[in-house]
C-alpha cells in the first residue's frame, strides 16, 4: 500500500518528517509489527544518507537520568 513521507519545517533541533503508511491489516499485532518494521528502517538507513535520528528527552527521560547517576 501507500507510504508518504512529509517534511515539516525546519525546527533548532533539525528537520522533522512525518511518515504516512497504509496497510489492509486489522489485527493490532500485525499493525504493530508492519510499523516497527518501517521504522527499523528508517533508522537503519538514514546513516546512509548522513543523517541522524533525534528525539528530544522528556522531563521524565531527564529525572531518571540523574537518579541513575546518584547511584
Amino acid at each position: 500500500m501507500s507510504i508518504l513521507v512529509h517534511q515539516l519545517d525546519p525546527v533548532e533541533n533539525g528537520l522533522p518528517i512525518e511518515v504516512y503508511a497504509f496497510t489492509t491489516a486489522t489485527d493490532w499485532e500485525e499493525y504493530e509489527k508492519i510499523q516497527d518494521n518501517i521504522f527499523d528502517h528508517i533508522i537503519a538507513i538514514a546513516p546512509q544518507f548522513d543523517l541522524e535520528i533525534y528525539q528530544s528527552p522528556s522531563g521524565s527521560d531527564i529525572i531518571e537520568l540523574l537518579a541513575s547517576n546518584k547511584k
